[in-house]
């Protein structure tokens, strides 16, 4: 397994891996069949992000297959430019393997090198692996948004958790 930053020519099987994650994750944002972008989108996202000097994303490979991934939004605004916000997928068969771990950390590399001094994350709050993760990784709770997530007829809460560097 191989870790680094993604590339132009990753768009398209990055995009097969995030509508893979649509499928089988049910924690994530998207339903299956919901996200829209095609590959000519995805390259010009990913563009986007190596433009922006506190963005990136990570992706986790497999025997040449993209396995999971983990994004670091920065922004650019002043207030906020010491902030990334993190988003993060793993294919379930790679799962419980450290790879969430070595994502974490490879953000808070990155981070640190842009000066990044916080990093934010939303998590559902009854997806006890990722909490147990984020926690394990130094993230602490900051906040609930309760029933902010519609998931079938089910309402699900959102948990606020932030990592200060």
């Amino acid at each position: 397994m191989q870790l680094r930053e993604i590339t132009i020519s990753d768009a398209k099987p990055f995009l097969q891996l995030q509508l893979q994650l649509d499928k089988e994750a049910s924690y994530m944002l998207y339903e299956p069949g919901e996200r829209t972008t095609t590959v000519r989108e995805q390259r010009k996202a990913i563009a986007d992000i190596q433009q922006s000097p506190s963005s990136t994303i990570f992706v986790a490979e497999h025997n040449k297959k993209l396995i999971g991934y983990l994004s670091v939004f920065g922004s650019r605004l002043q207030r906020i430019c010491h902030v990334g916000y993190i988003t993060i997928g793993i294919l379930e068969e790679y799962c419980n393997q450290g790879i969430g771990r070595k994502l974490l950390e490879q953000a808070d590399h990155f981070a640190q090198s842009v000066q990044l001094h916080r990093l934010e994350l939303t998590v559902i709050e009854e997806n006890g692996r990722a909490l147990h993760l984020y926690q394990k990784c130094g993230y602490e709770q900051e906040g609930v948004r309760r029933r902010a997530i519609r998931h079938g007829d089910k309402w699900l809460n959102e948990i606020y958790m932030g990592k200060l560097l």
